[in-house]
Protein backbone atom coordinates (compact mmCIF):
# COMPACT_ATOMS: atom_id res chain seq x y z
CA UNK A 1 0.00 0.00 0.00
CA UNK A 2 1.57 3.29 -1.06
CA UNK A 3 1.24 6.66 0.63
CA UNK A 4 0.83 10.17 -0.61
CA UNK A 5 3.36 12.93 -0.29
CA UNK A 6 0.67 15.58 0.04
CA UNK A 7 0.49 17.25 3.46
CA UNK A 8 -2.42 16.13 5.60
CA UNK A 9 -5.25 18.48 6.45
CA UNK A 10 -5.52 19.88 9.93
CA UNK A 11 -7.23 17.50 12.30
CA UNK A 12 -8.23 17.61 15.93
CA UNK A 13 -5.66 15.02 16.97
CA UNK A 14 -5.98 13.63 20.50
CA UNK A 15 -3.40 14.15 23.21
CA UNK A 16 -0.88 11.31 23.27
CA UNK A 17 1.48 11.11 26.26
CA UNK A 18 4.23 13.62 26.84
CA UNK A 19 7.45 12.20 25.39
CA UNK A 20 9.78 14.85 26.77
CA UNK A 21 12.93 13.41 28.37
CA UNK A 22 12.24 9.96 26.87
CA UNK A 23 15.09 8.36 24.98
CA UNK A 24 14.45 7.86 21.29
CA UNK A 25 13.74 4.18 20.53
CA UNK A 26 14.93 4.11 16.94
CA UNK A 27 14.24 0.41 16.45
CA UNK A 28 10.69 0.68 17.77
CA UNK A 29 10.05 3.83 15.71
CA UNK A 30 11.19 2.03 12.57
CA UNK A 31 8.69 -0.75 13.28
CA UNK A 32 5.92 1.78 13.90
CA UNK A 33 6.76 3.67 10.71
CA UNK A 34 5.60 0.54 8.88
CA UNK A 35 2.04 1.32 10.04
CA UNK A 36 1.67 3.39 6.87
CA UNK A 37 2.36 0.34 4.71
CA UNK A 38 -0.10 -2.07 6.34
CA UNK A 39 -3.74 -2.03 7.39
CA UNK A 40 -3.13 -3.11 10.99
CA UNK A 41 -0.33 -2.56 13.49
CA UNK A 42 -0.44 -4.11 16.97
CA UNK A 43 1.62 -2.96 19.93
CA UNK A 44 1.00 -5.44 22.76
CA UNK A 45 2.93 -5.68 26.03
CA UNK A 46 2.39 -5.44 29.75
CA UNK A 47 2.28 -2.36 31.90
CA UNK A 48 5.30 -0.11 31.82
CA UNK A 49 6.80 -1.28 28.54
CA UNK A 50 6.61 2.20 27.02
CA UNK A 51 3.82 1.54 24.52
CA UNK A 52 2.20 4.95 24.88
CA UNK A 53 5.56 6.72 24.83
CA UNK A 54 6.52 4.92 21.63
CA UNK A 55 3.21 5.94 20.06
CA UNK A 56 3.75 9.55 21.13
CA UNK A 57 7.18 9.57 19.53
CA UNK A 58 5.78 8.05 16.33
CA UNK A 59 3.00 10.63 16.11
CA UNK A 60 5.47 13.44 16.70
CA UNK A 61 7.75 12.08 13.96
CA UNK A 62 4.81 11.99 11.56
CA UNK A 63 3.99 15.63 12.28
CA UNK A 64 7.57 16.51 11.36
CA UNK A 65 7.54 14.47 8.13
CA UNK A 66 3.91 13.57 7.46
CA UNK A 67 2.88 10.49 5.55
CA UNK A 68 -0.78 10.88 6.43
CA UNK A 69 -3.18 12.22 9.02
CA UNK A 70 -3.53 10.55 12.43
CA UNK A 71 -6.02 10.52 15.23
CA UNK A 72 -5.11 9.21 18.70
CA UNK A 73 -7.63 7.89 21.22
CA UNK A 74 -7.37 6.24 24.60
CA UNK A 75 -10.01 3.60 25.22
CA UNK A 76 -10.03 4.50 28.91
CA UNK A 77 -12.99 6.81 28.27
CA UNK A 78 -15.16 7.98 25.40
CA UNK A 79 -15.40 4.57 23.69
CA UNK A 80 -17.95 2.86 25.90
CA UNK A 81 -20.40 2.09 23.06
CA UNK A 82 -20.30 1.95 19.24
CA UNK A 83 -21.89 5.42 18.99
CA UNK A 84 -19.44 6.94 21.46
CA UNK A 85 -16.52 5.31 19.63
CA UNK A 86 -17.76 6.80 16.35
CA UNK A 87 -18.10 10.25 17.95
CA UNK A 88 -14.59 10.03 19.44
CA UNK A 89 -13.07 9.07 16.08
CA UNK A 90 -14.94 11.92 14.35
CA UNK A 91 -13.56 14.36 16.92
CA UNK A 92 -10.02 12.95 16.66
CA UNK A 93 -9.95 13.62 12.90
CA UNK A 94 -11.87 16.92 13.03
CA UNK A 95 -14.84 15.46 11.17
CA UNK A 96 -18.34 16.86 11.79
CA UNK A 97 -20.65 14.69 13.92
CA UNK A 98 -22.47 12.25 11.72
CA UNK A 99 -25.81 10.50 11.91
CA UNK A 100 -26.90 6.93 11.38
CA UNK A 101 -25.28 3.65 12.45
CA UNK A 102 -21.87 3.85 14.13
CA UNK A 103 -20.22 1.68 11.47
CA UNK A 104 -21.36 3.99 8.66
CA UNK A 105 -20.09 7.03 10.57
CA UNK A 106 -16.67 5.41 11.08
CA UNK A 107 -16.41 4.42 7.43
CA UNK A 108 -17.36 7.95 6.37
CA UNK A 109 -14.50 9.48 8.40
CA UNK A 110 -11.90 7.62 6.36
CA UNK A 111 -13.75 7.80 3.06
CA UNK A 112 -13.92 11.60 3.38
CA UNK A 113 -10.16 11.76 4.02
CA UNK A 114 -9.28 9.73 0.91
CA UNK A 115 -6.97 9.75 -0.95
CA UNK A 116 -4.94 10.78 2.11
CA UNK A 117 -3.87 7.91 4.32
CA UNK A 118 -5.37 8.03 7.80
CA UNK A 119 -4.10 6.20 10.87
CA UNK A 120 -6.42 5.63 13.80
CA UNK A 121 -4.30 5.01 16.90
CA UNK A 122 -6.23 3.29 19.70
CA UNK A 123 -4.35 3.11 22.99
CA UNK A 124 -5.39 0.94 25.97
CA UNK A 125 -7.40 -1.32 23.63
CA UNK A 126 -7.80 -3.98 26.31
CA UNK A 127 -10.41 -1.62 27.83
CA UNK A 128 -12.52 -1.43 24.65
CA UNK A 129 -16.00 -2.81 25.46
CA UNK A 130 -17.34 -5.74 23.47
CA UNK A 131 -19.88 -3.70 21.49
CA UNK A 132 -17.33 -1.12 20.38
CA UNK A 133 -14.83 -3.89 19.55
CA UNK A 134 -17.45 -5.61 17.36
CA UNK A 135 -18.04 -2.37 15.45
CA UNK A 136 -14.29 -1.94 14.99
CA UNK A 137 -14.11 -5.50 13.68
CA UNK A 138 -16.87 -4.72 11.18
CA UNK A 139 -14.93 -1.62 10.06
CA UNK A 140 -11.87 -3.82 9.43
CA UNK A 141 -13.98 -6.19 7.34
CA UNK A 142 -14.98 -3.26 5.11
CA UNK A 143 -11.43 -1.81 5.40
CA UNK A 144 -11.39 1.52 3.54
CA UNK A 145 -8.32 1.57 1.30
CA UNK A 146 -6.73 4.47 3.18
CA UNK A 147 -7.33 3.07 6.70
CA UNK A 148 -4.39 2.20 8.95
CA UNK A 149 -5.39 0.92 12.38
CA UNK A 150 -2.89 0.91 15.26
CA UNK A 151 -3.96 -1.15 18.29
CA UNK A 152 -1.96 -0.70 21.48
CA UNK A 153 -2.57 -2.29 24.85
CA UNK A 154 -1.82 -5.06 27.30
CA UNK A 155 -3.87 -7.46 25.17
CA UNK A 156 -5.98 -7.22 22.03
CA UNK A 157 -9.77 -7.19 21.87
CA UNK A 158 -11.44 -10.04 19.94
CA UNK A 159 -10.78 -8.91 16.38
CA UNK A 160 -10.47 -11.09 13.28
CA UNK A 161 -6.84 -10.42 12.36
CA UNK A 162 -5.85 -13.79 10.88
CA UNK A 163 -6.59 -12.72 7.33
CA UNK A 164 -4.29 -9.72 7.68
CA UNK A 165 -1.48 -11.95 8.93
CA UNK A 166 -2.08 -14.38 6.07
CA UNK A 167 -1.80 -11.46 3.62
CA UNK A 168 1.28 -10.01 5.36
CA UNK A 169 -0.80 -6.90 5.98
CA UNK A 170 -0.07 -6.49 9.70
CA UNK A 171 2.88 -5.44 11.88
CA UNK A 172 3.04 -7.08 15.33
CA UNK A 173 5.21 -5.38 17.96
CA UNK A 174 5.57 -7.08 21.34
CA UNK A 175 7.35 -6.90 24.67
CA UNK A 176 10.57 -8.34 23.20
CA UNK A 177 10.72 -5.37 20.79
CA UNK A 178 10.03 -2.87 23.58
CA UNK A 179 12.59 -4.10 26.09
CA UNK A 180 15.52 -1.74 26.52
CA UNK A 181 18.88 -3.12 25.46
CA UNK A 182 22.05 -2.38 27.44
CA UNK A 183 22.89 0.67 25.31
CA UNK A 184 19.40 2.12 25.82
CA UNK A 185 19.56 1.51 29.58
CA UNK A 186 22.92 3.31 29.67
CA UNK A 187 21.50 6.19 27.58
CA UNK A 188 18.48 6.54 29.87
CA UNK A 189 20.70 6.50 32.96
CA UNK A 190 22.98 9.15 31.44
CA UNK A 191 20.00 11.37 30.56
CA UNK A 192 18.88 11.19 34.19
CA UNK A 193 22.37 11.69 35.62
CA UNK A 194 22.46 8.27 37.26
CA UNK A 195 24.44 5.05 37.02
CA UNK A 196 22.77 2.10 35.26
CA UNK A 197 20.92 -0.19 37.71
CA UNK A 198 23.02 -2.97 39.20
CA UNK A 199 20.05 -5.36 39.10
CA UNK A 200 18.99 -7.03 35.87
CA UNK A 201 15.49 -5.66 35.28
CA UNK A 202 14.99 -7.47 32.00
CA UNK A 203 14.99 -4.23 30.01
CA UNK A 204 11.52 -3.41 31.37
CA UNK A 205 11.39 0.35 30.67
CA UNK A 206 9.25 1.42 33.64
CA UNK A 207 11.28 -0.66 36.11
CA UNK A 208 14.56 0.70 34.75
CA UNK A 209 13.31 4.28 35.09
CA UNK A 210 11.97 3.65 38.60
CA UNK A 211 15.26 2.10 39.68
CA UNK A 212 17.06 5.20 38.42
CA UNK A 213 14.88 7.92 39.93
CA UNK A 214 12.58 6.52 42.63
CA UNK A 215 12.88 5.11 46.13
CA UNK A 216 14.04 1.55 46.66
CA UNK A 217 10.55 0.06 47.02
CA UNK A 218 9.15 1.69 43.88
CA UNK A 219 9.92 -1.31 41.66
CA UNK A 220 8.09 -3.65 44.06
CA UNK A 221 5.14 -1.26 44.27
CA UNK A 222 4.90 -1.06 40.47
CA UNK A 223 5.02 -4.81 39.96
CA UNK A 224 2.28 -5.36 42.51
CA UNK A 225 -0.02 -2.50 41.51
CA UNK A 226 0.33 -2.67 37.74
CA UNK A 227 1.09 -6.31 37.00
CA UNK A 228 0.50 -8.91 39.70
CA UNK A 229 -2.79 -7.47 40.91
CA UNK A 230 -4.08 -7.31 37.32
CA UNK A 231 -3.35 -10.98 36.53
CA UNK A 232 -6.30 -13.33 36.55
CA UNK A 233 -6.08 -16.16 39.11
CA UNK A 234 -5.01 -18.84 36.61
CA UNK A 235 -2.19 -16.70 35.18
CA UNK A 236 -1.02 -15.76 38.65
CA UNK A 237 -0.99 -19.43 39.65
CA UNK A 238 0.93 -20.40 36.50
CA UNK A 239 3.50 -17.64 37.10
CA UNK A 240 3.91 -18.83 40.69
CA UNK A 241 4.47 -22.38 39.43
CA UNK A 242 7.11 -21.22 36.94
CA UNK A 243 8.91 -19.18 39.60
CA UNK A 244 9.13 -22.31 41.74
CA UNK A 245 9.81 -24.79 38.92
CA UNK A 246 12.23 -22.84 36.75
CA UNK A 247 12.16 -23.54 33.01
CA UNK A 248 9.42 -26.12 32.49
CA UNK A 249 7.23 -27.75 29.90
CA UNK A 250 3.50 -27.01 29.72
CA UNK A 251 2.69 -30.46 31.12
CA UNK A 252 4.76 -29.78 34.23
CA UNK A 253 3.02 -26.44 34.78
CA UNK A 254 -0.36 -28.16 34.47
CA UNK A 255 0.74 -30.90 36.90
CA UNK A 256 1.65 -28.28 39.51
CA UNK A 257 -1.27 -25.87 38.99
CA UNK A 258 -3.87 -28.54 38.12
CA UNK A 259 -5.22 -26.10 35.55
CA UNK A 260 -5.02 -26.02 31.73
CA UNK A 261 -1.98 -24.08 30.52
CA UNK A 262 -1.63 -22.56 27.05
CA UNK A 263 1.94 -21.22 26.78
CA UNK A 264 1.55 -18.84 23.82
CA UNK A 265 -1.36 -16.97 25.36
CA UNK A 266 0.29 -16.93 28.78
CA UNK A 267 3.53 -15.49 27.38
CA UNK A 268 1.54 -12.81 25.56
CA UNK A 269 -0.28 -11.77 28.74
CA UNK A 270 2.52 -11.90 31.31
CA UNK A 271 5.63 -9.70 30.96
CA UNK A 272 9.15 -11.15 30.99
CA UNK A 273 7.99 -14.69 30.33
CA UNK A 274 8.97 -16.42 27.11
CA UNK A 275 8.82 -19.77 25.38
CA UNK A 276 12.11 -21.47 24.53
CA UNK A 277 11.63 -24.56 22.37
CA UNK A 278 9.30 -26.79 24.38
CA UNK A 279 9.71 -24.95 27.69
CA UNK A 280 8.39 -21.76 29.26
CA UNK A 281 10.81 -19.56 31.19
CA UNK A 282 10.04 -16.79 33.68
CA UNK A 283 12.70 -14.11 34.11
CA UNK A 284 14.61 -14.20 37.40
CA UNK A 285 13.08 -10.80 38.16
CA UNK A 286 9.89 -12.61 39.21
CA UNK A 287 11.53 -14.93 41.76
CA UNK A 288 11.52 -12.51 44.73
CA UNK A 289 7.76 -12.01 44.33
CA UNK A 290 6.68 -15.61 44.96
CA UNK A 291 4.97 -14.54 48.18
CA UNK A 292 2.90 -11.94 46.33
CA UNK A 293 1.60 -14.42 43.75
CA UNK A 294 -0.40 -16.58 46.15
CA UNK A 295 -1.53 -17.00 49.72
CA UNK A 296 0.80 -18.84 52.13
CA UNK A 297 -1.40 -21.93 51.86
CA UNK A 298 -1.37 -21.79 48.04
CA UNK A 299 2.40 -21.32 47.90
CA UNK A 300 2.87 -24.28 50.27
CA UNK A 301 0.48 -26.45 48.24
CA UNK A 302 2.18 -25.67 44.92
CA UNK A 303 5.60 -26.06 46.48
CA UNK A 304 4.88 -29.66 47.46
CA UNK A 305 3.81 -30.49 43.91
CA UNK A 306 6.79 -28.61 42.48
CA UNK A 307 9.20 -30.69 44.58
CA UNK A 308 7.54 -33.89 43.41
CA UNK A 309 7.66 -32.75 39.78
CA UNK A 310 11.32 -31.72 39.86
CA UNK A 311 12.34 -34.82 41.80
CA UNK A 312 10.66 -36.83 39.05
CA UNK A 313 13.09 -35.31 36.55
CA UNK A 314 15.96 -36.95 38.45
CA UNK A 315 17.68 -33.57 38.88
CA UNK A 316 18.97 -33.63 42.44
CA UNK A 317 20.59 -30.18 42.23
CA UNK A 318 17.35 -28.53 41.05
CA UNK A 319 15.33 -30.38 43.69
CA UNK A 320 17.71 -29.27 46.42
CA UNK A 321 17.72 -25.69 45.20
CA UNK A 322 13.93 -25.55 45.42
CA UNK A 323 13.98 -27.22 48.83
CA UNK A 324 16.48 -24.60 50.02
CA UNK A 325 14.30 -21.78 48.73
CA UNK A 326 11.28 -23.25 50.45
CA UNK A 327 13.13 -24.06 53.70
CA UNK A 328 12.00 -27.68 53.35
CA UNK A 329 14.63 -29.64 55.31
CA UNK A 330 13.03 -33.03 54.68
CA UNK A 331 13.10 -32.49 50.91
CA UNK A 332 16.67 -31.17 51.10
CA UNK A 333 17.83 -34.27 53.00
CA UNK A 334 16.23 -36.54 50.39
CA UNK A 335 17.89 -34.49 47.66
CA UNK A 336 21.24 -34.84 49.46
CA UNK A 337 21.07 -38.64 49.18
CA UNK A 338 20.21 -38.35 45.47
CA UNK A 339 23.01 -35.83 44.96
CA UNK A 340 25.62 -38.19 46.43
CA UNK A 341 24.18 -41.17 44.55
CA UNK A 342 24.23 -39.40 41.17
CA UNK A 343 27.61 -37.72 41.58
CA UNK A 344 29.75 -40.42 43.22
CA UNK A 345 33.34 -39.46 42.47
CA UNK A 346 32.36 -36.03 41.05
CA UNK A 347 30.44 -34.27 43.82
CA UNK A 348 29.68 -30.57 43.11
CA UNK A 349 31.56 -29.26 46.13
CA UNK A 350 30.04 -25.76 46.31
CA UNK A 351 26.50 -27.17 46.14
CA UNK A 352 27.27 -29.74 48.84
CA UNK A 353 28.82 -27.10 51.09
CA UNK A 354 25.77 -24.84 50.79
CA UNK A 355 23.38 -27.69 51.56
CA UNK A 356 25.45 -28.89 54.47
CA UNK A 357 25.57 -25.40 55.95
CA UNK A 358 21.80 -25.05 55.60
CA UNK A 359 21.07 -28.42 57.16
CA UNK A 360 23.55 -27.88 59.98
CA UNK A 361 22.05 -24.46 60.71
CA UNK A 362 18.56 -25.97 61.00
CA UNK A 363 19.59 -28.69 63.40
CA UNK A 364 19.68 -31.51 60.85
CA UNK A 365 23.35 -32.29 61.40
CA UNK A 366 22.64 -35.53 63.29
CA UNK A 367 20.58 -37.12 60.54
CA UNK A 368 22.16 -39.92 58.45
CA UNK A 369 21.40 -38.05 55.18
CA UNK A 370 23.39 -35.06 56.45
CA UNK A 371 26.24 -37.31 57.60
CA UNK A 372 26.25 -38.91 54.13
CA UNK A 373 26.61 -35.48 52.52
CA UNK A 374 29.44 -34.62 54.95
CA UNK A 375 31.20 -37.90 54.14
CA UNK A 376 30.86 -37.30 50.40
CA UNK A 377 32.30 -33.81 50.84
CA UNK A 378 35.25 -35.21 52.81
CA UNK A 379 35.84 -37.76 50.04
CA UNK A 380 35.70 -35.03 47.36
CA UNK A 381 38.47 -33.19 49.20
CA UNK A 382 40.58 -36.31 49.85
CA UNK A 383 39.88 -39.53 47.97
CA UNK A 384 40.97 -41.77 50.89
CA UNK A 385 38.46 -40.14 53.25
CA UNK A 386 36.36 -40.75 55.21
CA UNK A 387 37.69 -43.66 57.32
CA UNK A 388 36.13 -47.08 56.96
CA UNK A 389 34.61 -47.02 60.45
CA UNK A 390 32.73 -43.79 59.82
CA UNK A 391 31.15 -45.09 56.63
CA UNK A 392 30.35 -48.48 58.20
CA UNK A 393 28.58 -46.70 61.05
CA UNK A 394 26.68 -44.57 58.52
CA UNK A 395 25.55 -47.62 56.53
CA UNK A 396 24.38 -49.23 59.80
CA UNK A 397 22.35 -46.12 60.66
CA UNK A 398 20.60 -46.21 57.30
CA UNK A 399 19.99 -49.94 57.78
CA UNK A 400 18.45 -49.35 61.22
CA UNK A 401 16.18 -46.69 59.73
CA UNK A 402 15.04 -49.05 56.97
CA UNK A 403 16.50 -46.78 54.27
CA UNK A 404 17.93 -49.26 51.77
CA UNK A 405 18.76 -46.58 49.17
CA UNK A 406 20.72 -44.57 51.74
CA UNK A 407 22.56 -47.69 52.90
CA UNK A 408 23.47 -48.59 49.30
CA UNK A 409 24.85 -45.10 48.62
CA UNK A 410 26.89 -45.22 51.84
CA UNK A 411 28.33 -48.62 50.79
CA UNK A 412 29.19 -47.29 47.32
CA UNK A 413 30.90 -44.25 48.81
CA UNK A 414 32.78 -46.58 51.16
CA UNK A 415 33.92 -48.55 48.13
CA UNK A 416 35.39 -45.44 46.52
CA UNK A 417 37.26 -44.50 49.69
CA UNK A 418 38.50 -48.07 50.25
CA UNK A 419 39.74 -48.24 46.67
CA UNK A 420 41.66 -44.99 47.16
CA UNK A 421 43.31 -46.52 50.27
CA UNK A 422 43.98 -49.85 48.49
CA UNK A 423 41.98 -51.42 51.35
CA UNK A 424 41.03 -54.75 49.74
CA UNK A 425 39.78 -56.26 53.01
CA UNK A 426 37.26 -53.44 53.45
CA UNK A 427 36.21 -53.69 49.81
CA UNK A 428 35.49 -57.42 50.28
CA UNK A 429 33.46 -56.62 53.40
CA UNK A 430 31.52 -53.96 51.49
CA UNK A 431 30.82 -56.38 48.66
CA UNK A 432 29.40 -58.91 51.12
CA UNK A 433 27.17 -56.24 52.67
CA UNK A 434 26.09 -55.09 49.22
CA UNK A 435 25.09 -58.59 48.11
CA UNK A 436 23.15 -59.09 51.33
CA UNK A 437 21.39 -55.76 50.82
CA UNK A 438 20.40 -56.55 47.24
CA UNK A 439 19.10 -60.03 47.97
CA UNK A 440 15.42 -60.25 47.09
CA UNK A 441 15.22 -56.54 46.14
CA UNK A 442 14.25 -55.54 42.61
CA UNK A 443 15.21 -51.84 42.98
CA UNK A 444 17.30 -51.18 39.82
CA UNK A 445 19.27 -48.33 41.40
CA UNK A 446 20.17 -50.54 44.34
CA UNK A 447 21.18 -53.38 42.05
CA UNK A 448 23.42 -51.07 40.00
CA UNK A 449 25.25 -49.73 43.06
CA UNK A 450 25.72 -53.21 44.47
CA UNK A 451 26.96 -54.54 41.14
CA UNK A 452 29.47 -51.71 40.97
CA UNK A 453 30.97 -52.51 44.37
CA UNK A 454 31.01 -56.22 43.62
CA UNK A 455 32.65 -55.79 40.21
CA UNK A 456 35.26 -53.45 41.65
CA UNK A 457 36.29 -56.11 44.18
CA UNK A 458 36.71 -58.63 41.37
CA UNK A 459 38.77 -56.13 39.36
CA UNK A 460 41.06 -55.48 42.32
CA UNK A 461 41.39 -59.21 42.89
CA UNK A 462 42.70 -59.44 39.34
CA UNK A 463 45.08 -56.52 39.88
CA UNK A 464 43.21 -54.11 37.58
CA UNK A 465 42.89 -51.09 39.86
CA UNK A 466 42.04 -48.66 37.03
CA UNK A 467 39.10 -50.85 36.01
CA UNK A 468 37.97 -51.02 39.64
CA UNK A 469 37.96 -47.25 39.96
CA UNK A 470 36.06 -46.90 36.69
CA UNK A 471 33.43 -49.38 37.88
CA UNK A 472 33.02 -47.59 41.20
CA UNK A 473 32.69 -44.24 39.45
CA UNK A 474 29.91 -45.68 37.30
Amino acid sequence: MTTTDAPPPRAAIGAPPNVANAIVRSGVLDRLEARWDTTVTTLVAGAGFGKSVALGQALRANRARPRGVEGWLSCRSGCESPDRLAAAVEAAFGAPPGGGPALDRLYAVFADLAPLHAALVLDDVELLPAGAAATLDDLLRRAPANLHLVLSGRRLPPLALARFRAADDIVDIGAADLRLDDAEVAALAASLGADPPATDLGGWPALVRLALVAHKGAVDDFLWEEVVRALDPSDRRALLALCLLGASGPGEVEAVTRLPFEPDGFCARVPLVHAARDQVVAHDLWSPYVGALGSPAEVADLSRRVLATVAGRGDAVATGSIALRLDDDDALRRAAVDLVRTTLGSLPVEVAEAWLAALGATGGGGRPEVELLACALAHARCAAEPPAGRLDDLAARFRAAGDRDGEAVALALGGLAADARDDVDHLVSLAQQARSLAAGDDNPRLALLVAGVDAAVLAIGGGDFDAALALLDR
